[in-house]
């Protein structure tokens, strides 16, 4: 009996991302459908499919640096208490696999009485582009 050309495979791709504390978030990244038994010109991933795939790794792997460095920063460096969100902005990343748009906060400085300079900051200060 020959095989069944029209098959299908359900292809489930899952990212987890472990913190320097031990925990572990499993992020969906999504679901594709492909033929079980292709022919040789659609055998793997398509480029649509590849591209897809990476901008939602990216995205994900971004959100999850940005979040590690607000987390960091979010302490005052003078008093070590945390500092209160004054507000949020979206910043854009462009990279070699797509834009992001993350949302980043505003730090307020204000509520340390020992703190000098800036009433807010923004993590997103801190990355360092220059190898970019």
């Amino acid at each position: 009996m020959p095989p069944n050309l029209e098959a299908i495979m359900k292809i489930k791709l899952h990212l987890d991302i472990t913190d320097d504390s031990g925990v572990c978030q499993s992020i969906a990244l999504g679901t594709t459908d492909m033929e079980a038994t292709p022919s040789i010109a659609t055998l793997g991933l398509s480029l649509a499919n590849g591209k897809a795939i990476l901008s939602q790794l990216q995205m994900q792997v971004v959100s999850a640096q940005i979040a590690a460095i607000n987390a960091q920063h979010r302490l005052c460096p003078v008093c070590q208490s945390q500092r209160r969100i004054k507000d949020y902005h979206e910043v854009n990343f462009r990279s070699l696999f797509g834009k992001v748009c993350v949302r980043v906060p505003r730090f307020d400085s204000r509520s340390c009485h020992m703190s000098i300079g800036r009433c807010s900051t923004s993590p997103a200060r801190a990355v360092d582009f220059s190898g970019i």
